[in-house]
């Protein structure tokens, strides 16, 4: 099983040659599919479908009360990212079930840009790229005093809408 987002699949020894390839026009050898591989993420492709589904708060009680080691691993994981990033990815991801790639584009255009704004987005990259110190202090400082609110006012428009 794949995620579908390839059709090909090129040995690192035989990139230089499929590029080659491709730029002179000639088909992609069939042969080069993506060989079977183990996943992790695919071995619990229906925990994460059951459980990555909701608001944020609901996805991390899932997650913490999931006697899984994979939950375990993915709930500690999240712990260290910041809480409103982790609200708003699951509240864009809730949306854009509804949207055509168009509409979705739109959105995150508009969100992105309320969201390099945040002091969590300039915390974040002071904390890993200029500092580097990987401590971040995020607000507010845990999921469960996210104010849903706040969320859906990152949503609104913020400048001129993308014209695609």
């Amino acid at each position: 099983m794949t995620f579908g987002l390839a059709t090909h699949y090129s040995p690192q020894e035989l990139i230089g040659k499929t590029v080659e390839n491709y730029i002179l026009g000639e088909e992609l050898n069939q042969q080069d599919q993506l060989p079977a591989l183990p996943s992790e993420i695919l071995g619990h492709k229906s925990f994460i479908e059951d459980t990555f589904m909701g608001n944020i708060q609901s996805i991390m009680n899932k997650l913490k009360n999931s006697s899984l080691p994979f939950a375990k691993k993915i709930y500690g994981h999240l712990l260290t990212r910041c809480p409103m990033s982790l609200a708003v990815t699951a509240e864009l991801l809730h949306l854009a079930k509804s949207k055509n790639l168009k509409k979705c584009l739109k959105m995150e255009y508009q969100l992105s840009q309320h969201m390099v704004y945040r002091e969590d987005f300039i915390n974040g990259v002071d904390s890993a790229l200029v500092s580097k110190t990987n401590s971040p202090v995020w607000s507010p400082s845990s999921i469960y005093d996210i104010d849903m609110n706040e969320v859906n006012k990152l949503f609104q428009p913020h400048i001129e809408e993308l014209d695609l």
